[in-house]
């Protein structure tokens, strides 16, 4: 209780970073506050640069989310963590691991985003003919006049266009 009571108070001054503030939410195991600063601070440590930090960070986010129960933003961080990967280590290191959250995507919302991301790494492998046929993919299960159908959109296009197929 005390730590729970420290922590909304450091919350309140405005002024203490989000990764002391992390650390004081997961000490009081709140955690969706603790998911939201240690985002806070991967946000920080991608603006500065320190991508690998970005990638833990990400990664302790969808931690948090799944001791919080929710699987949602445990999803959502967990993809931030492999574009943050895939950005540091190429596309064929994050390749098997979208294969392994694919199989625990729930709905058609989750696997749009994932066959977006796949069919950018396989885009950034040379792999086109691959990529078209999983941007399709994105884009049969996307919703409309969403934000995933619209990066499917784009993927899909620069399949297109790299396949020499664009109209």
């Amino acid at each position: 209780k005390q730590r729970l009571t420290l922590a909304r108070a450091l919350a309140g001054d405005g002024h203490t970073p989000p990764m002391r503030m992390a650390e004081h939410w997961l000490g009081a195991q709140a955690w969706p506050e603790a998911a939201l600063a240690l985002r806070e601070a991967a946000q920080q440590a991608r603006q500065a640069g320190r991508l690998e930090e970005t990638e833990a960070l990400l990664q302790r986010v969808a931690d948090a989310a799944a001791q919080g129960g929710d699987d949602a933003a445990r999803f959502d961080a967990l993809c931030h963590a492999l574009s943050a990967r895939m950005f540091r280590q190429g596309a064929a290191a994050v390749l098997s691991q979208l294969d392994a959250l694919l199989s625990q995507a729930s709905g058609p919302a989750q696997r749009t985003r994932l066959n977006a991301l796949r069919c950018e790494a396989l885009l950034n492998l040379g792999q086109v003919d691959d990529a078209l046929v999983v941007g399709a993919a994105a884009l049969d299960e996307a919703m409309p006049g969403t934000r995933a159908q619209f990066e499917a959109e784009v993927l899909h296009g620069r399949a297109l266009a790299l396949s020499g197929r664009a109209a």
